[in-house]
């Protein structure tokens, strides 16, 4: 690994770090229960890190551990309140400073839209979208990881137990 690429590294978990400290306030606040119904919005001053971040968006919820992540080009997008802020009115806002790259990081917390996925319980506006009959409760990433993996499991909401049945005992 490149020097370079060990401090865009080092630098991540720092912009980790202070994105937790977004979420937890978040969850003082009793705003969300579990970091997977947050939605986190992210701007790095410096421009290389920037960049790495942007590369790498498709793994950033894992690494955050939250239900979306929102990359913003300037700190004027970072501070824009998006219509699903102006609904809720509450966002929590951190910032910090990083050894490995130049400039503030900064992470906003704020409540996830959509519905919860019943596999991975992260919040997505797709439910449903890879098949509404056999799971309409499954976000566009599991449905088609069940449906490769168990194409006659049937997840299906019953009650307020969520479950997930064979086809032949349906």
């Amino acid at each position: 690994m490149s020097q370079a690429d060990a401090k865009n590294w080092e630098a991540l978990i720092d912009l980790r770090s202070v994105a937790n400290l977004a979420i937890e306030d978040a969850r003082n606040s009793k705003l969300v229960g579990a970091s997977l119904e947050t939605s986190i919005k992210v701007f790095a001053e410096d421009e290389t890190f920037s960049r790495f971040l942007k590369t790498n968006e498709h793994f950033l919820k894992e690494m955050f551990i939250c239900s979306e992540v929102t990359l913003c080009a300037t700190l004027s997008d970072y501070e824009k309140k998006e219509d699903r802020e102006e609904e809720s009115k509450e966002v929590f806002s951190k910032s910090g400073d990083s050894d490995a790259c130049a400039g503030k990081l900064f992470a906003a917390a704020s409540k996830a839209s959509g519905e919860k996925c019943l596999r991975c319980w992260c919040y997505s506006n797709a439910l449903g979208t890879t098949d509404k009959e056999k799971h309409p409760k499954l976000c566009e990433r599991c449905g088609p990881i069940v449906l490769d993996v168990a194409p006659d499991l049937v997840y299906h909401q019953e009650a307020s137990n969520a479950e997930a049945v064979g086809a032949s005992s349906s």
